[in-house]
């Protein structure tokens, strides 16, 4: 355990992207996480964006050099199929929570992916939280599965320390239920590689410890937790991936980045793409497989 931290803290090299373009790395697979913020289908959306808008945002998730990125608050397909016209080379699976907000997989044609199931066991209070999506992918030597989630939220309109601390609890619930879903699959599949990604509006480093259910006993590693946010770099980054210990042999050190939409684009701008911003990291494609 000692040095698998370690190895992180001494080498793990974070950073903001500003203002280039993210070079594609063929050896490897880059795996992204990214919240549209109310991405809807164009029909009295509660952010409101034109086709230069999408287009914007596609140039955006281009330039992340991202092969396979979990999307948060897809409002439906026809939200997606705006995007997509804009992004060719590229596929999506979009997954369903029965709400407004959906998770979805964004990948490249150069990477095989396969639809799993909508984990329903997310829904850890019906209305409140959302399922999971979870998809098998592969590039190269590498297959894992993935889960894109999006946990529950402290917001405004959490207008009461009752509904504060409900929040909390739905947040920790969801963790419990992503970790006993990541140890089911690793000791009961053939699948060793796990990856989550998502918005997970928190931080494990909190003292709330609300995230502690997946960190306990060192087995799985967010990957994004020293990351400031990209709106105040004193706020923590609520935007992670996850791994396991068999995925982090695959990791490439030094590849962990906020793409820092906020640095490239004006305030005006950024307003018609997203509040949050990308965050990715690579692994290694040409290492023998392991399952």
């Amino acid at each position: 355990m000692k040095n698998y931290v370690l190895i992180i803290i001494v080498s793990l090299w974070i950073s903001s992207c500003n203002n280039y373009k993210v070079e594609y790395d063929e050896n490897a697979i880059t795996v992204a996480s990214f919240n549209l913020e109310w991405f809807g289908d164009g029909i009295k959306d509660r952010n409101e964006r034109s086709d230069y808008d999408c287009r914007r945002i596609a140039e955006l998730i281009v330039d992340t050099g991202a092969d396979i990125i979990g999307l948060q608050e897809i409002e439906n397909k026809q939200a997606m199929e705006r995007l997509m016209k804009f992004l060719p080379g590229y596929k999506y699976m979009l997954g369903e929570t029965g709400y407004i907000q959906n998770p979805a997989i964004l990948y490249r044609d150069t990477v095989k992916v396969e639809f799993v199931e909508n984990y329903q066991p997310m829904v850890v209070k019906k209305d409140r939280t959302r399922a999971g999506l979870v998809v098998k992918a592969k590039k190269g030597n590498f297959d894992f599965l993935i889960m894109v989630v999006h946990f529950k939220s402290t917001s405004r309109y959490d207008s009461t320390e009752q509904m504060k601390i409900e929040s909390y609890e739905l947040r920790k619930l969801q963790a419990k239920v992503i970790r006993n879903w990541a140890d089911s699959v690793y000791s009961n599949t053939n699948e060793k590689d796990i990856i989550i990604v998502g918005d997970f509006n928190d931080n494990p480093k909190r003292e709330s410890k609300v995230l502690s259910p997946i960190t306990f006993g060192g087995e799985y590693l967010f990957l994004t937790d020293n990351l400031g946010s990209c709106k105040n770099p004193n706020w923590d980054n609520i935007d992670h991936i996850v791994i396991n210990r068999s995925t982090f042999k695959r990791f490439v050190q030094g590849s962990v980045m906020m793409y820092n939409s906020y640095a490239k684009y004006e305030d005006y701008e950024v307003e018609k793409i997203s509040d949050h911003c990308p965050v990715l990291s690579k692994f290694n494609i040409i290492l023998p497989d392991n399952d």
